[in-house]
């Protein structure tokens, strides 16, 4: 009978203890083990806070979980207030376990699609963990048209070159000097000719006046 009334003191006591420490810590929880533990996993902080993506292409960004607790969690990452045809993906790790006073980096991807709506808009980033007070964090995602394709460089147009046509300054002195000498020679040619058909006729004259 004295252990069955010393059992019940007890657990008043233990009843006791606890409750002013539940009061006293709004942040706290309890678990099945009836421990205590603070429920901080925070979204510390996202990189950059403002990110453009142009339609029909993909952008990344990271952002960091804290554990401000005292226990492990498993922790990942959840959106909302995303505009039409954004999507995240994928996020790397999917999952991970932060230990007490630790930070996980998350790689995150986001796609937008090619008729995603030109805009700026916020979207809410947090950890999805169940027992997550769920913190959300904004950033800043500004939606663009596509560049405009890069204007082709004009294409430099090559004159052909006739045939007989001298391309070089070298081989163009050549055949100026060759042109001259045949004029040469013609004129020399003709030179000859006509002082041979004189000669001709003077000595046809002679002979016959003899």
């Amino acid at each position: 009978m004295g252990s069955i009334v010393y059992a019940v003191q007890l657990r008043v006591l233990l009843t006791l203890l606890v409750l002013p420490a539940l009061l006293a810590h709004p942040g706290a929880s309890a678990i099945e083990d009836s421990s205590i533990y603070d429920d901080y996993l925070k979204i510390a902080d996202i990189q950059p806070a403002e990110v453009d993506v142009y339609q029909g292409s993909n952008r990344t960004f990271s952002a960091t979980v804290a554990n401000y607790g005292n226990l492990c969690y498993d922790a990942s990452i959840t959106f909302r207030n995303l505009p039409q045809g954004i999507t995240m993906y994928p996020v790397e790790p999917e999952t991970e376990t932060i230990d007490v006073k630790e930070t996980v980096k998350y790689v995150i991807t986001i796609h937008a699609s090619k008729t995603a709506p030109v805009g700026t808009y916020l979207i809410e980033i947090a950890d999805n963990s169940a027992k997550d007070p769920s913190t959300w964090q904004t950033m800043t995602l500004t939606i663009q048209e596509p560049l405009p394709p890069p204007t082709p460089a004009p294409t430099k147009q090559i004159t052909p070159v006739a045939a007989g046509i001298p391309t070089r300054p070298a081989e163009a002195a050549g055949q100026e000097d060759r042109t001259d000498r045949g004029q040469s020679i013609s004129i020399l040619i003709w030179i000859v000719a006509v002082l041979g058909a004189f000669l001709g006729i003077f000595a046809f004259l002679r002979h016959k006046r003899v």
